[in-house]
């Protein structure tokens, strides 16, 4: 029987778009990319994107909590033992 193998999660991400805004009325919309990476010494998060517009702080905050809550299981250690 061969050894199990050790299986590693290194990255998750979450991509989220909304429409064009008011100041912006000839672009096609906007997306945010929210990542969980691990490179070896522990998850971080990592965000992308050209424009994101929001009317108040909060809604960034509601999102952030919305992919931290996501993004939970990035943490955990039971992945798989490369048995299936």
């Amino acid at each position: 029987m061969a050894d199990s193998l050790e299986i590693q999660l290194r990255e998750a991400s979450l991509l989220f778009s909304q429409n064009s805004d008011c100041c912006a009325p000839s672009d096609l919309g906007s997306d945010i990319k929210i990542s969980m990476i691990d490179g070896g010494g522990g998850p971080y998060f990592v965000i992308e994107t050209e424009r994101w517009a929001m009317d108040k702080p909060e809604d960034l905050i509601k999102l952030l909590e919305y992919a931290k809550t996501c993004l939970d299981w990035f943490n955990k250690d039971d992945v798989g033992d490369g048995t299936a």
